[in-house]
């Protein structure tokens, strides 16, 4: 095995690192490689970095900066022995492409201009929220009225986004969410003494003392890319921000992450560590295996584990179909290859109808999929929902803690064997959703079997449009046809509760769901909601053991 020290390419008067890599990669070749960085603080700038246009799902396609590209490699391990990778720009850190047996550790990643802004919550009244703002740290601009913030190689006028953070949790204050709808008509105005205004068109007034984050940033450049590779170990690394997702799967298989914390800089004072979810897999197999993270702090969900619906275009032959790919951060994706087993159904009820084996498939532009089968079941029919049956990992979660983010906990959303534990789990929304989606985000799939048991969970739920329940069983299902259902075997056994919404589980068309042996405190941390309504709400459900310590949860 070549071992390989990075640091003997970089020239002591170099800042940028992207030279060194590059030089480092290609004297490791492709396979069977040792690198190391010494620890150390370096600085890294886009203009050095490789560059490829990749489709990844969930995030937005584009050309990428990437600072380790890693394609068609094997049998490589980077070692940063702990070091701070200070990212000026939109630049990806790791890319894994078409590689395998590869293990990353031992990093520290940072964005020296951070993809939100931030600022203390001066004043506040109908329409209007002033913020004070430290420009030497959040660079920004105001000029026709439109706040722009400023990086190294970009500058937004855009905010999709704003949150209000109480400065005693550091969370989303409770009860508020966000404000997409009007957040892109925000004007603004620097005051004479220098604070700045936001004209918000809301009637909502704001808490002075309390911070609001102001979210530029589409999703450009996760921090890790993982695509179409086997066998990946990324191991004791933090990701402090990142204009994407923290890290992002895709069609691979066997992931380990050990680890991993995607949190806010400590000592920064910020409240957002990634623009979207930490973690996310999206038609991997094999096995996901995520250990000892903590994630804190993003602007969505903890994981999300799940597939892509397409829907049938149009059918040219019994066994020839065009595939769409309906939302637009799938465009690009080929989900399907030779052998994959594919299931039809109608997109109201998404129960299979049809079966098919592909043979081949190819992408027409960005948004169709030619398929063809070497074998179909029955009669495939336009507008039908089409799921990759094959590619669904089993995943097993375990000492992980999640808090602090806007969304959600766990995604799950995979016909695998699945299995969270000993975890614990406080986000804004629901810590565990179980869903399936064919009409808006095209996620699938069914869930076969899931085990939750012995967490715990803390005050989910203080934002109510981010689940149903803080267990929340919930496909998006038009119809809900007699005798079948969505999801099966999902067990929720031996978990403690600690409750501000009565509302702890909430399940449709599932059919096999035990929940037993959960204990329940309620909190006085927030006002109680829900306190008049079941604890556990059933609905299209079959094959239930429930013990009765659910709907007896005293409030009071």
């Amino acid at each position: 095995m070549k071992e390989i020290c990075i640091n003997d390419h970089l020239k002591d008067t170099e800042t940028d690192l992207a030279t060194a890599v590059a030089c480092s990669l290609m004297e490791a070749g492709d396979s069977d490689a040792y690198l190391y960085l010494a620890e150390g603080i370096y600085h890294v700038y886009p203009d050095r970095t490789y560059r490829k246009f990749y489709a990844v799902s969930n995030n937005d396609p584009g050309v990428k900066q990437i600072l380790f590209p890693l394609i068609g490699k094997k049998d490589i391990t980077i070692d940063g022995n702990g070091s701070h990778l200070i990212m000026h720009g939109r630049i990806t850190a790791f890319a894994i492409d078409g590689s395998s047996n590869i293990k990353i550790k031992n990093f520290k990643i940072s964005q020296a201009r951070p993809f939100f802004t931030q600022g203390v919550i001066v004043s506040s009244e109908p329409g209007m929220v002033e913020l004070e703002i430290d420009s030497s740290v959040f660079p920004f601009t105001i000029a026709n009225s439109r706040f722009t913030a400023i990086g190294h190689d970009w500058a937004s006028s855009e905010i999709h986004n704003y949150l209000e953070y109480s400065i005693e949790t550091r969370c989303v204050e409770y009860d508020t969410g966000d404000h997409y709808g009007n957040a892109r008509h925000v004007t603004a105005a620097l005051t004479d003494k220098g604070t700045v205004k936001l004209f918000t068109g809301s009637n909502e007034i704001h808490r002075p003392g309390n911070v609001l984050v102001l979210d530029h940033e589409k999703r450009n450049a996760p921090a890790v890319f993982i695509n179409q590779s086997r066998n990946i170990d990324i191991c004791s690394m933090d990701i402090y921000g990142s204009s994407a997702m923290a890290l992002i799967a895709q069609l691979s298989a066997d992931l380990t992450i050990d680890g991993l914390k995607v949190v806010p800089q400590p000592g920064s004072g910020f409240m957002v560590s990634a623009s979207a979810d930490a973690t996310h897999f999206v038609n991997c197999s094999g096995k996901i295996r995520m250990q000892n993270c903590v994630f804190e702090g993003q602007l969505d969900d903890a994981t999300n584990v799940h597939g892509i619906y397409t829907t049938v275009e149009e059918v040219l032959s019994e066994n020839l179909v065009v595939l769409r790919l309906n939302h637009h951060q799938q465009y690009g994706i080929k989900y399907l290859r030779g052998g994959d087993r594919v299931e039809f159904s109608d997109t109201r009820n998404l129960q299979p109808t049809v079966y098919g084996v592909v043979k081949d498939c190819r992408l027409l532009g960005d948004r169709l999929l030619l398929t063809e089968f070497s074998e179909v079941s029955g009669k495939v029919m336009k507008g039908m929902a089409a799921e990759n049956a094959t590619t669904s990992a089993d995943v097993h979660i375990v000492n992980c803690v999640v808090g602090k983010n806007r969304a959600r906990g766990f995604l799950i959303s995979t016909r695998g064997n699945v299995l969270i534990e000993k975890c614990e789990l406080s986000p804004g929304g629901a810590g565990i959703l179980v869903a399936g989606d064919a009409n808006y985000w095209y996620e699938s799939g069914r869930v076969n079997n899931l085990v939750i048991r012995d967490n715990v969970f803390v005050n989910c739920r203080r934002y109510i449009h981010w689940g149903r329940a803080v267990i929340s069983i919930d496909p998006v299902i038009q119809e809900s046809p007699d005798n079948k259902y969505y999801h099966t075997n999902i067990s929720i056994l031996n978990n403690h509760f600690v409750l501000t919404d009565k509302a702890v589980l909430y399940a449709r068309d599932t059919h096999g769901l035990v929940f037993k042996d959960n204990t329940f405190e309620m909190t006085c941390d927030y006002p109680l909601r829900h306190i008049d309504g079941p604890a556990v709400h059933l609905s299209n459900c079959m094959n239930v053991e429930q013990d009765e310590t659910g709907d007896e949860l005293c409030v009071g």
